[in-house]
């Protein structure tokens, strides 16, 4: 069986189900059993509901055996042919193997039909009428309402029809007018063949558009969903990118105000990065971008912080929850994971590596401060780690509540 994958292949895939020729009702395999596992449960539970009806009916018709005088000869039928046939039918469709199902819907419908038949070829010929004109309602009440499948609708039918016949030939009065009305049964149960045909195959069209119609859905939302990622995702080192940094800093931002919670910013750079690629090429500054990029998600995806490119060689790091303290101490964890890299720098002797200066601020968001002043703050601590010989951690100003500021310590 064919694997249908991607969805352009189930799309070309139900075009061609939808492109079967018009004698066919049956889908390609793959489409008939995602139409079966769809409907299965609703088909099941109707058919179980119709084999119930179907036995009150035949019992609802008694009555009418008694007013034809034919009462004994209809409950013998009825209760000794037609209703074992359905209680068998019931109890293969509930515990039965599959393989026995379409017989449980045919055999039952077949029996009814040739009993109500019989039974009205032993009746007065005024009332034996009735009973073909009742034949033919049922046999087109079934092909247009019971929830069978056209190929077991048809089965029944025709095999109705030929017991209509036999009947006839056997036990019946062979009349001008008995053969018209057996006529008209064969004619109306075969007319409402054709309709169970045509409805039975537009509801599998329908399903086929409808699949169609969810597929090309589900597809949009993915392309949709992944070039939204595409646009906030740094291609180089997959980290977030400036633009999903942004929408983060205004919402942990918010978050933290609303909770009266601390918010910590790590702004990290590399140091030296200007001369290692000018010694050693791009190609190999992009392999040290993403080795850094690498070891900062890891380090920091550890505890749930967040972190993004800032562009170029610099990084941002969004602590949340965190007091200053913590925060530093969250900063120095990722300046030793860089250096635990061990990547030799080529500008400098043998024995130095690439290492990171990182500024850090932190602060319970007011009305009085800003996200924008918080970026700033650590921003002005990178740079005085830079100032301070690199390859270390600075805490910039810390801003209160009331909008103050007081100097920050320094740690490398």
């Amino acid at each position: 069986m064919q694997d249908l994958t991607t969805p352009a292949d189930k799309i070309e895939a139900i075009g061609r189900d939808l492109a079967r020729p018009r004698s066919r009702i049956a889908l390609s395999p793959e489409m008939e059993a995602e139409f079966d596992n769809k409907t299965c449960a609703g088909r099941f539970s109707a058919k179980i509901r119709w084999q119930f009806i179907a036995v009150l009916t035949n019992l609802a018709c008694l009555p009418l055996d008694h007013f034809a005088g034919v009462f004994k000869l209809g409950l013998q039928t009825r209760l000794g042919v037609v209703v074992p046939l359905y209680v068998a039918a019931i109890l293969v469709l509930l515990r039965g193997p599959a393989r026995l199902h379409s017989a449980a819907m045919t055999v039952p419908l077949f029996g009814f039909a040739s009993a109500v038949i019989f039974i009205g070829f032993h009746a007065p010929p005024a009332d034996g009428a009735k009973y073909l004109m009742s034949t033919a309602l049922l046999l087109i009440f079934s092909n247009l309402v019971v929830p069978m499948s056209f190929r077991q609708a048809l089965a029944a039918t025709l095999g109705s029809i030929a017991s209509l016949f036999v009947l006839l030939a056997t036990v019946g009065a062979v009349t001008p007018g008995t053969l018209g009305m057996c006529g008209f049964v064969a004619s109306a149960s075969l007319i409402s063949l054709f309709v169970r045909f045509r409805s039975e195959r537009d509801l599998r069209n329908t399903f086929l558009l409808s699949r169609q119609d969810e597929i090309k859905s589900q597809h949009l939302v993915a392309l949709s969903s992944a070039l939204a990622e595409l646009a906030e995702t740094d291609p180089l080192t997959e980290l977030p990118n400036r633009r999903h940094l942004s929408q983060q800093l205004e919402a942990k931002w918010r978050l933290a105000a609303e909770s009266n919670d601390w918010l910590a910013i790590l702004m990290i750079d590399i140091d030296h990065f200007k001369s290692f690629n000018d010694t050693a090429g791009h190609d190999e500054g992009d392999r040290c971008l993403k080795a850094i990029a690498a070891a900062m998600h890891e380090e920091a995806g550890r505890n749930g912080h967040y972190v993004a490119r800032f562009g170029g060689e610099e990084f941002t790091a969004i602590l949340t929850g965190l007091e200053p303290e913590p925060a530093m101490q969250v900063a120095e964890n990722l300046r030793e994971a860089i250096e635990r890299l061990d990547l030799k720098h080529p500008a400098f002797d043998p024995g130095r590596c690439v290492t990171v200066s990182i500024g850090a601020s932190a602060s319970l968001p007011s009305r009085q401060t800003t996200v924008k002043e918080l970026m700033a703050a650590a921003d002005r601590a990178l740079y005085d780690a830079k100032a301070a010989g690199r390859n270390r951690v600075a805490f910039g100003s810390l801003i209160t509540t009331d909008g103050r500021t007081r100097p920050g310590q320094k740690a490398g």
